[in-house]
């Protein structure tokens, strides 16, 4: 056991907040997390295992019962005084016939903390994304993509829709680049990770270039493996100091022409 050393308190704590780890049907795999009290008093505190997901296109997380008993923690509950942590080992046992991909857990810590005559449950959770070595496919389909065809800000905005359509999650980066007249930096997201099975929409935005002209804007993502999958369309640029301009043109041109019609009168 040790003390955490922190000036606030910040509540239960769970740690790590993501675990990945890959494991072989019918080899026993070990690990542990490490639980923290961030208040100024003993937390009695619950332990638990449960199965998450995600739905298509909100990427919202839902829990549920284990459906099977492939990872135990050591044990399902711990008194921790103030400031203190401790480490929870766990186990995980897949069958040997079980099937390659993706499988993801995630342990929660719950406790109950009172604040004067407040009672409140808090919680903490942190997601274990198990892969199952094996005949893992790492694939995705992009559809349902749209981007502005006549821009006129600072910004091409696109999105599109990505299904990973393999067995285990992976990372994506949402990348955009112009090609045209003058270009300008390459625009690259964070890493995303995509389900199995699920559908996840993504946004990005490529700046805009120093010239009006037709550009060619080309998006898509790129993998942690570095594979990628592109889309390519032609846009129209045309920036508010370029129609200003025009219109100083064309107002000049018509007071030309008035000027000359009236010396030729």
């Amino acid at each position: 056991m040790t003390e955490i050393r922190s000036i606030h308190p910040k509540g239960l704590l769970i740690s790590p907040a993501t675990d990945f780890t890959t494991t072989s049907a019918g080899k026993p795999e070990s690990g542990s997390v490490t639980i923290g009290n961030h208040t100024t008093t003993p937390l009695a505190i619950n332990l638990s295992v449960k199965q998450f997901s995600v739905d298509s296109y909100t990427y919202n997380y839902n829990f549920s019962q284990s459906a099977n008993q492939w990872v135990r923690l050591s044990r399902t509950s711990a008194m921790l005084a103030p400031g203190e942590t401790q480490s929870i080992p766990y186990t995980i046992n897949v069958p040997g016939d079980a099937s390659a991909g993706g499988y993801y857990y995630t342990f929660f810590a719950s406790a109950n903390i009172a604040s004067g005559a407040i009672h409140s449950t808090v919680q903490a959770g942190s997601l274990l994304y198990l892969t199952v070595n094996g005949d893992l496919t790492r694939s995705a389909k992009l559809d349902g993509d749209s981007i502005q065809r006549v821009v006129f800000g600072k910004q091409v905005d696109y999105h599109y829709n990505l299904t990973d359509t393999g067995n285990v999650y992976f990372f994506v980066y949402v990348a955009g680049k112009l090609q045209g007249p003058t270009t300008g930096p390459s625009q690259t997201s964070v890493a995303h990770i995509i389900m199995p099975g699920k559908v996840r929409i993504f946004s990005g935005a490529i700046q805009s270039p120093v010239l009006p002209g037709i550009y060619r804007a080309t998006y898509g993502y790129k993998t942690d493996a570095g594979d990628s999958i592109q889309k390519s369309h032609l846009i129209l640029y045309i920036p508010p100091w370029f129609v200003a301009l025009i219109l100083i043109i064309l107002l000049a041109l018509n007071l030309w022409i008035a000027k000359r019609r009236k010396t030729t009168d």
